[in-house]
Protein backbone atom coordinates (compact mmCIF):
# COMPACT_ATOMS: atom_id res chain seq x y z
CA UNK A 1 0.00 0.00 0.00
CA UNK A 2 1.52 3.54 -0.89
CA UNK A 3 1.75 5.91 1.33
CA UNK A 4 -1.32 7.87 -0.88
CA UNK A 5 -3.11 4.44 -0.21
CA UNK A 6 -2.42 4.43 3.48
CA UNK A 7 -3.25 7.87 4.23
CA UNK A 8 -6.47 7.83 2.42
CA UNK A 9 -7.76 4.73 4.30
CA UNK A 10 -6.05 6.33 7.71
CA UNK A 11 -8.03 9.24 6.89
CA UNK A 12 -11.35 7.27 7.32
CA UNK A 13 -10.55 7.14 10.52
CA UNK A 14 -10.74 11.00 11.40
CA UNK A 15 -13.55 13.13 11.66
CA UNK A 16 -14.37 15.47 8.32
CA UNK A 17 -14.45 18.48 10.44
CA UNK A 18 -10.29 18.19 11.51
CA UNK A 19 -9.47 17.16 7.62
CA UNK A 20 -7.32 19.43 5.82
CA UNK A 21 -6.23 19.08 2.21
CA UNK A 22 -4.01 21.76 0.52
CA UNK A 23 -3.62 21.27 -3.23
CA UNK A 24 -0.80 23.51 -3.33
CA UNK A 25 3.07 22.62 -2.02
CA UNK A 26 5.01 24.07 0.26
CA UNK A 27 8.07 22.47 -0.10
CA UNK A 28 9.90 19.86 -2.47
CA UNK A 29 10.57 17.07 -0.80
CA UNK A 30 13.01 14.91 -1.22
CA UNK A 31 14.01 16.26 -5.20
CA UNK A 32 17.46 14.70 -4.98
CA UNK A 33 19.04 12.42 -7.91
CA UNK A 34 18.35 9.44 -5.15
CA UNK A 35 15.14 9.80 -4.50
CA UNK A 36 12.98 6.78 -4.89
CA UNK A 37 10.06 8.55 -5.88
CA UNK A 38 11.47 11.83 -7.81
CA UNK A 39 9.43 14.51 -9.26
CA UNK A 40 6.04 13.26 -10.78
CA UNK A 41 6.69 15.77 -13.69
CA UNK A 42 6.96 14.61 -16.85
CA UNK A 43 7.53 11.43 -19.72
CA UNK A 44 10.53 10.35 -18.13
CA UNK A 45 9.34 10.28 -14.57
CA UNK A 46 6.04 8.58 -15.69
CA UNK A 47 8.39 5.98 -17.23
CA UNK A 48 10.24 5.43 -14.28
CA UNK A 49 7.49 4.95 -12.17
CA UNK A 50 5.27 2.62 -14.73
CA UNK A 51 8.65 0.61 -15.11
CA UNK A 52 8.47 0.70 -11.01
CA UNK A 53 5.01 -0.51 -10.92
CA UNK A 54 5.64 -3.44 -13.52
CA UNK A 55 8.56 -4.76 -11.83
CA UNK A 56 6.65 -4.96 -8.51
CA UNK A 57 8.05 -2.15 -6.65
CA UNK A 58 4.49 -0.87 -5.71
CA UNK A 59 2.76 -4.25 -4.76
CA UNK A 60 6.27 -5.20 -2.40
CA UNK A 61 5.52 -1.01 -1.19
CA UNK A 62 1.82 -2.49 -0.09
CA UNK A 63 3.02 -5.55 1.64
CA UNK A 64 5.32 -3.81 3.89
CA UNK A 65 2.77 -0.97 4.53
CA UNK A 66 -0.30 -3.64 4.95
CA UNK A 67 2.11 -5.50 7.57
CA UNK A 68 2.04 -2.60 9.81
CA UNK A 69 -1.62 -2.41 9.07
CA UNK A 70 -2.39 -5.66 10.25
CA UNK A 71 -1.20 -5.40 13.32
CA UNK A 72 -3.59 -2.32 13.92
CA UNK A 73 -6.75 -4.65 12.97
CA UNK A 74 -7.89 -5.63 16.20
CA UNK A 75 -8.06 -1.50 16.95
CA UNK A 76 -9.40 -0.30 13.42
CA UNK A 77 -12.89 0.66 13.83
CA UNK A 78 -15.38 -2.13 12.12
CA UNK A 79 -15.81 -0.11 8.74
CA UNK A 80 -12.08 0.51 7.93
CA UNK A 81 -11.14 -3.34 9.06
CA UNK A 82 -13.24 -3.73 6.14
CA UNK A 83 -11.63 -1.42 3.74
CA UNK A 84 -8.12 -3.04 4.53
CA UNK A 85 -9.82 -6.88 4.43
CA UNK A 86 -11.63 -5.42 0.91
CA UNK A 87 -8.61 -3.85 -0.47
CA UNK A 88 -6.27 -7.28 0.65
CA UNK A 89 -8.67 -9.43 -0.66
CA UNK A 90 -7.83 -7.91 -3.77
CA UNK A 91 -4.96 -8.13 -4.76
CA UNK A 92 -5.50 -11.99 -4.94
CA UNK A 93 -8.01 -14.09 -7.32
CA UNK A 94 -8.30 -13.70 -11.16
CA UNK A 95 -8.49 -10.28 -12.95
CA UNK A 96 -12.20 -9.24 -12.24
CA UNK A 97 -11.92 -10.07 -8.53
CA UNK A 98 -9.01 -8.03 -8.46
CA UNK A 99 -10.53 -5.02 -10.53
CA UNK A 100 -13.63 -5.29 -8.74
CA UNK A 101 -12.77 -5.93 -5.19
CA UNK A 102 -10.44 -2.91 -5.66
CA UNK A 103 -13.50 -0.54 -6.84
CA UNK A 104 -15.21 -1.85 -4.19
CA UNK A 105 -12.57 -1.14 -1.15
CA UNK A 106 -12.53 2.68 -2.25
CA UNK A 107 -9.06 2.93 -1.80
CA UNK A 108 -7.73 5.41 -4.78
CA UNK A 109 -4.62 7.69 -5.68
CA UNK A 110 -4.86 11.45 -5.65
CA UNK A 111 -4.55 11.65 -9.14
CA UNK A 112 -6.08 10.60 -12.31
CA UNK A 113 -2.81 8.57 -13.89
CA UNK A 114 -2.01 7.75 -10.26
CA UNK A 115 -5.35 5.83 -10.54
CA UNK A 116 -4.98 4.69 -13.56
CA UNK A 117 -1.69 3.17 -12.50
CA UNK A 118 -3.63 1.73 -9.62
CA UNK A 119 -6.13 -0.29 -11.50
CA UNK A 120 -3.29 -1.64 -14.10
CA UNK A 121 -1.12 -2.57 -11.12
CA UNK A 122 -4.29 -4.46 -9.96
CA UNK A 123 -4.61 -5.81 -13.59
CA UNK A 124 -1.17 -7.23 -13.98
CA UNK A 125 -1.01 -8.81 -10.79
CA UNK A 126 1.11 -6.07 -9.15
CA UNK A 127 -0.67 -4.89 -6.21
Amino acid sequence: MSTAQWINLRRRNVPHETQRYHSCRGIRYRQHGQNLIGSKRGLRANMQRLTRLLRGQFGHWIDANAAGLERLLPSMPPHNREIFQEFQASRRGGVLRRITGLKRSGVYRQTFSGNVGLFVAAFFRKL
